[in-house]
């Protein structure tokens, strides 16, 4: 016969809740009355008979509502609750919660001799279970025989404890006590039937016949007493004895009926009405249970347990539907009665799922839930095939075919799981487990999955073996070996890591899934920086599968670190083409690293298409703002320049405060200068100028903005730009305003400044000429000559009429006046005509060739009068001091210089006198007279010798330490191919506080073998002072490897160490106190850093490796550092579970009241008190930091767990 878990778990809840279920809404105050408690040796029966004394008199009253006393004494039995126990008021509080009252009355008796007759003698206590409050009823002695002296005492004090009017009068027994002892005596022994049979209740029971018995006895000497059938009808039900049940309950009702009793009567004859219903249900008569049912619902038709029996009924018949709504109505009416609600949603699924597969399916739920597979699996099996849909039950059979390793058919199992309910995650992933456990072996999967379990605890020191033991069950568990190698991969042991991974590999034969881990590790090797590789590994990658567009772009990342601008360019186009599965972030990625390598290649119309795409595709990508500037940028390079300067527009409105309006700005400028609208570029580019005066395209600014006013003829406004250029072709560009201008000593200056210092230039040639020139112009005919020697056989033909124009006038300087006018005759044939300057050069060269009369004519034929053109003694005086000064006789210079002055000077003339009287006077020493005559010369500003001026000023200046006057006359000067004096420009910066202006020029002098190291020291003191560790981590990078044997080395490692550190890369920060330590074990930084890489390694998690350092530090350090170290020791001791451990190092910290880490060792040796299980302990070292009169969290963590501990 099949076992139906349904059925029987209903009928179990019908038997045990009828006599628990309220019959009507609970109005009045509900008692439950305990069987009285025997005290000294007496009969335990009067007990029960004392009980039903005082509830046959309450039963009366419709005050009060009494409770059933069957289902009290069933809570007792449960209870395992002893007859002679006295209730106190914890053990009233909990049987009041099982029953369900507002009252609990209990009580003791015993029984006295006064005199020659038996007294009783009896106590009450009345429990308020809602006010949680016990009343002792006082005490009182009865006639044994008297059961009316005992009901009125007893009841009437219950009463006025229940607040109720105790005018009303107790009604007298009726029955002789003597002939109602024997019932009470066969209720004893059924209670110890109960008590003693457990399951086995049968009625050929020794102590079920006494009980039996005793009970006819009453009934045959009483037969109206209702109690009897009561009883007797329940003892009937508990030994199965359905007849007699069933015929005792209807003597009951027909004697209730006609009893004329009160409220309470009516309530037990409903509740009779459905013990007699379920009676006929125990016996499958369901049509006398209905009618059962229905008499009941005719006396009340709000009860809701006929309800709850018409489902059982319908459920019973086949009806779920029906079966539901009766027990939703059950629990509409009475929502205390779960019971109600629970079957109603298991009719629910009968009705869905079929009644006999869902009890079948229920059936074998409770056999696997109690460890009995193979029943559980017939059962399952039985529900599956009569509801073929029934996705439950083909869930539970494929986890009970799994638990019992039928795997084959677990599979199936789990297949049609999903067939049914594809979106099914439970049997997806079981159906994974049973496939892997066919594959690999359950144990090797049970290793791998503890060994899984705490790799995602990170614990992957401890995963290690379980994953070892899992490969070595099954050589071919791939996940395993992954899992294995990513193990060693986290705890940094690259050759492990390596081994595991390879053979992972060599297990998987899908050529994509292979490309994929291949892809994997190559990521994994990067991130470990060993960039050669994972270029091999990410290669083999797109060589099984060449769309992987994830190896690509991590192929161009590394390229494009690597400055490997053509691979990172390939690897980029190659992803950009294969971005159908990849996510959006990596599709902009390869868009945003294929434009930055073209941009690199300086292959801008490759690099537009990119933009173009990346900016069209992914407007919000996070380097958006980025990517449209560069676009802007392509667009200006690809001369696209009216929509470069619409984009720049967009560009403003979209990011008004962007990172990149500099770069666009300078963009939209440069674009009027590319298509060389010279007055708007020149309007565009100085506002740019004026808004970004330190750009980043300063110099491109500068350059464009001089070629611009070249353009427009403003040469002097030009080479204020030029001369502002950094680098060293701005050289020439000034020396080039000069010689436009004529100015032929600054020319001459800036040439040989631009010739020394850039000997390859781009400019060289024409430098050359033009310097040759500046010699001619100013009378040193010998250096002209030999210039011009010098470039004759080399020069480029663009050069060769420049240079013809060079050989006139060197041939005129040296008074060759033949070849003057031959030179001149080629030149005018080759150019048609002749300037005035060499028209002058002609007329001269004639005359000195005696031919004065064809010199008037030629100059008259040029319309200019000849008498002006070929005829100053202050003018000779000045020329004759400039050429003293040059012989080096400084103290003659002085002299007619002197002499000039007195003799008064014209005052166009007065501006160079100053200049070179100053000169003179710097050269021969006089540094404060020459100061004076040099400042008034720069006053007057006049161009031909500010440059020189500037530069004395800035050496008296230095010389003297004024450092912002130093500053202020070199920063006037056009230095920036002179590392000397940038040197000092930085020096006078630094000196005068202006760091980062001295940083730029410090940078500058980096390239100078001469300057290298010192400059690079400087930088890195700087940039580490203001706290540019990233910065200064570049710098020292590239001076360590300039520089190995610097003797500032040591220094320079450990302020990279604090750097990674300060930018939270801890990796980098470990790695550099390692090559410390490697490199000064005896340094004097060495403990320092050993305490720096302590704290990463706790950050790290990495406690097992760093407590042998911590143990180390101890033995070394002092005071406060060593406090730290015991906080630390304890610490890790704590985050490993060592509390003992831990303890002991908090409880040194205590040590020191005044000491940083007291309040903090307080708490936490409290904590792990807490841990340890004493926390009486733990509160005496809270306590303690919260008399300490310390403030701070740690004192406010002490007062929150005091807080916690002692909360009641």
């Amino acid at each position: 016969m099949k076992f139906r878990f349904f059925s029987w778990l209903l009928g179990m809840c019908l038997v045990f809740s009828l006599g628990i279920f309220s019959v009507y809404a609970q109005e009045a105050p509900t008692i439950a009355i305990l069987p009285l408690s025997m005290r000294d040796e007496v009969d335990g029966y009067l007990g029960y008979y004392l009980r039903d004394l005082i509830k046959d008199a309450l039963d009366d009253m419709e005050q009060v509502e009494v409770i059933d006393n069957i289902m009290i004494d069933e809570i007792l039995r449960e209870s395992k609750i002893p007859r002679d126990v006295v209730l106190v008021q914890s053990m009233a509080q909990v049987l009041g919660k099982r029953i369900g009252g507002d009252y609990l009355l209990s009580g003791s008796y015993r029984i006295r001799q006064l005199g020659d007759k038996e007294r009783l003698v009896v106590s009450m206590r009345l429990f308020d279970l809602n006010q949680e409050v016990m009343i002792d009823l006082k005490s009182n002695v009865f006639d044994f025989n008297n059961p009316d002296e005992f009901r009125q005492l007893i009841v009437s004090e219950v009463l006025k404890s229940l607040n109720i009017d105790i005018a009303i009068s107790v009604e007298p027994f009726l029955y002789e006590p003597q002939l109602i002892f024997p019932l009470y005596r066969a209720v004893e022994k059924m209670d110890e039937a109960l008590r003693t049979y457990g399951s086995a209740q049968f009625p050929d029971k020794p102590l079920w016949k006494e009980a039996f018995a005793e009970a006819q006895k009453t009934s045959d000497a009483v037969p109206e007493y209702l109690e009897s059938y009561y009883y007797l009808a329940y003892m009937y039900q508990k030994t199965g004895w359905l007849a007699k049940e069933v015929e005792t309950w209807m003597v009951y009702v027909k004697l209730l009926e006609g009893s004329e009793k009160g409220k309470n009567s009516i309530q037990r004859a409903s509740r009779a009405y459905l013990r007699l219903a379920n009676s006929y249900l125990s016996q499958k008569k369901y049509d006398m249970a209905e009618q059962s049912i229905n008499q009941a619902l005719q006396i009340n038709p709000e009860i809701a347990e006929a309800y709850f029996l018409l489902g059982k009924i319908a459920y019973d018949q086949g009806k779920s539907t029906q079966a539901q709504e009766y027990w939703n109505k059950a629990y509409f009416l009475d929502p205390a009665l779960k019971e109600a609600q629970y079957f109603a949603g298991e009719a629910g699924k009968a009705a869905v799922y079929g009644k006999d597969a869902y009890e079948s399916y229920r059936t074998g739920y409770t056999y696997y839930a109690n460890g009995d597979l193979k029943t559980a699996e017939g059962y399952f099996r039985n529900a599956a095939q009569l509801n073929p849909n029934m996705k439950e039950a083909h869930y539970w059979l494929g986890r009970t075919l799994y638990d019992l390793g039928k795997l084959s058919d677990a599979e199936v199992t789990w297949r049609k799981v999903i067939e049914i309910d594809p979106f099914d995650s439970q049997a997806k992933r079981f159906l994974e487990k049973t496939i892997q456990e066919k594959q690999y072996g359950r144990n090797a999967l049970i290793q791998f999955r503890q060994g899984f379990d705490l790799y995602q605890e990170a614990k992957y020191a401890e995963a290690i073996p379980y994953f070892e033991r899992a490969v070595q069950e099954s050589p071919r568990f791939q996940d395993a070996h992954e899992y294995l190698a990513r193990s060693y991969y986290l705890l940094g042991q690259k050759d492990k890591y390596l081994k595991e991974r390879e053979k992972s590999l060599n297990l998987i034969e899908q050529p994509v899934d292979k490309a994929w881990q291949y892809y994997l590790v190559g990521y994994e090797l990067f991130s470990w920086n060993e960039k050669g590789k994972a270029i091999d590994y990410l290669q083999k990658a797109v060589d099984l599968n060449s769309h992987l567009s994830e190896a690509h772009l991590l192929l161009g990342e590394i390229y494009g670190s690597m400055n490997q601008w053509k691979q990172a360019a390939y690897h980029y186009a190659q992803a950009s083409s294969t971005t159908e599965n990849s996510i959006e972030e990596d599709q902009s990625s390869v868009l945003w690293g294929a434009s930055v390598s073209y941009i690199q290649l300086g292959e801008w119309d490759k690099a537009l298409e990119f933009l173009n795409e990346l900016v069209k595709k992914y407007p919000y990508a996070d380097f958006i703002e980025e990517a449209e500037s560069l676009r802007i940028e392509a667009m200006v390079k690809m001369g696209h320049y009216r929509d470069a300067r619409l984009s720049v527009q967009q560009f403003q409105l979209r990011f008004p405060s962007g990172r990149f309006r500099e770069k666009v700005q300078f963009y939209y400028a440069f674009s009027f200068y590319q298509e060389k609208q010279w007055k708007e570029a020149t309007q565009a580019l100085e506002s740019f100028h004026k808004n970004y005066p330190q750009s980043q395209y300063r110099k491109e600014t500068l350059e464009a903005l001089g070629y611009c006013y070249r353009n427009l003829g403003q040469e002097e406004k030009a080479r204020g730009y030029f001369s502002q250029i950094e680098g060293q072709e701005n050289t020439f560009l000034v020396a080039d305003t000069f010689y436009r201008e004529k100015k032929w000593q600054q020319a001459l200056s800036s040439f040989l400044k631009y010739l020394n210092t850039t000997p390859q230039g781009q400019y060289v040639e024409e430098a050359k000429i033009k310097l040759a020139s500046c010699y001619l112009e100013t009378n040193q005919i010998e250096l002209a000559e030999k210039l011009v020697d010098e470039i004759a056989g080399s020069l480029n033909l663009k050069f060769q009429l420049d240079f013809l124009r060079l050989t006139i006038k060197l041939s005129y300087k040296k008074g060759n006046w033949q070849k003057v006018v031959d030179g001149i005759d080629q030149l005018e044939k080759q150019t048609g005509n002749l300037d005035q300057e060499y028209l002058y050069l002609l007329a001269w060269s004639q005359v000195k060739l005696g031919k004065e009369s064809e010199a008037k004519n030629l100059l008259e034929n040029a319309g200019l009068n000849p008498d002006e053109v070929l005829s100053d003694p202050e003018i000779e005086k000045i020329s004759n001091v400039i050429k003293i000064l040059q012989s080096g006789d400084y103290s003659e210079a002085i002299s007619q210089l002197q002499g000039l002055i007195t003799e008064g000077v014209r005052s166009e003339n007065t501006d160079i006198v100053h200049f070179l009287f100053g000169k003179a006077l710097y050269l021969k020493g006089n540094l404060q007279e020459a100061s004076q005559y040099l400042q008034k010369a720069v006053a007057a500003g006049n161009k031909d010798y500010l440059e020189e001026a500037y530069f004395y000023l800035g050496d008296i200046a230095y010389q003297e330490e004024n450092w912002s006057e130093a500053a202020q006359w070199y920063q006037k000067l056009n230095i920036q191919d002179n590392l000397d004096l940038l040197w000092r420009l930085a020096t006078s910066l630094q000196k005068s506080g202006k760091e980062n202006q001295a940083l730029d020029i410090y940078k500058k002098l980096q390239g100078d073998n001469a300057y290298s190291e010192r400059a690079g020291i400087i930088i890195m003191e700087s940039l580490f002072s203001q706290k540019k560790y990233q910065d200064f981590l570049q710098e020292a990078n590239q001076y360590l490897k300039n520089h190995p044997d610097s003797t500032q080395n040591e220094e320079i490692i450990y302020m990279t160490a604090w750097s990674a550190y300060y930018l939270g890369d801890v990796t980098q920060a470990l790695e550099r106190i390692s090559l410390y330590q490697d490199k000064y074990p005896q340094g004097r930084y060495f403990d320092e850093l050993e305490s720096l890489a302590i704290d990463l390694m706790i950050v790290q998690k990495n406690y097992q490796n760093v407590l042998p350092k911590l143990f180390n530090l101890e033995n070394k350090l002092k005071g406060e550092k060593l406090e730290y170290t015991w906080y630390r020791i304890g610490s890790v001791y704590l985050k490993i579970e060592e509390y003992n451990r831990a303890a002991f190092y908090f409880e040194k910290l205590l040590g020191n009241k005044n000491g940083k880490y007291y309040t903090r060792g307080g708490y936490l040796m409290g904590v792990c008190l807490e841990y340890l299980d004493q926390p009486k302990a733990a509160l005496k070292f809270y306590q303690q930091m919260v008399d300490s009169g310390l403030k701070d969290e740690w004192v406010d963590n002490s007062q929150k767990r005091i807080s916690l501990l002692t909360e009641e």
